[in-house]
């Protein structure tokens, strides 16, 4: 139920940035799980979350902490958007 609703949301989402963007079509757009095991789709969780800024990876601890809740994270999907990101600023 989760992955639906996930998929279903950021499908209405890349929907609503393309004709904000002026586009026709909406946006290509991927999503990946923690859980699934396919080689071609395994992501680091951590690494991702590290690059997205969301939290710091502890090299000590080996564990993403956050900014407010710490140790107390799970990352459990990654949403890749096929959209410029040149705006945004470096982890």
């Amino acid at each position: 139920f989760a992955a639906e609703a996930i998929c279903g949301a950021v499908g209405r989402f890349a929907a609503v940035s393309a004709a904000a963007a002026g586009r026709k079509a909406a946006v290509a757009h991927d999503s990946f799980w923690a859980s699934d095991m396919t080689p071609a789709r395994l992501v680091d969780m951590n690494r991702a979350a590290r690059v997205a800024g969301v939290c710091y990876f502890s090299d000590a601890m080996f564990l993403s902490v956050h900014p407010t809740f710490g140790a107390w994270v799970a990352f459990r999907a990654v949403v890749v958007l096929d959209l410029p990101a040149s705006h945004l600023r470096g982890p």
